[in-house]
């Protein structure tokens, strides 16, 4: 049984499937809801769930009104501004350089995410990369 509550940076992809589909990524929302563990995003995730999230079709005050009634601990771009040229050393792909920064400015327990590009050797000796469903089973 877990002990501490876990601090977990969410990229886009996660957070919106935790949103808008069931499964895992669902669980992991409900149980931040029920005070397990805390759930970190940046403001850059914020903005990019807001964008994807019209293009579903949802109207931004519903992406907005959903984010404010959820216990998300934010990370600003003040925050970690000073790791953006660090990040940039270290991942691919250009759009993924905020979310990194905010990762390492942030020293979550855990970061989930699909995408590839953050699963580096580098990548990993600096951040504790977990899948969903791992996750879930250390906190049962």
């Amino acid at each position: 049984m877990q002990k501490n509550k876990y601090r977990v940076f969410l990229d886009t992809n996660t957070l919106i499937s935790g949103i808008f589909f069931s499964g895992n990524e669902e669980k992991l929302i409900a149980l931040s809801e029920q005070g397990k563990l805390t759930l970190v995003v940046s403001d850059f995730v914020l903005e990019e769930l807001v964008d994807v999230a019209e293009r579903f079709g949802v109207p931004p005050e519903i992406s907005r009104d959903f984010l404010l009634e959820t216990d998300l601990e934010v990370v600003y771009w003040k925050e970690y501004q000073n790791r953006i040229d660090e990040s940039k050393n270290l991942i691919r792909d250009e759009k993924d350089v905020p979310i990194l920064a905010a990762v390492l400015a942030s020293k979550p327990d855990y970061l989930i995410t699909g995408d590839k590009d953050f699963h580096t050797t580098k990548i990993k000796n600096m951040i504790q990369i977990i899948r969903t469903l791992e996750l879930l089973k250390l906190i049962d």
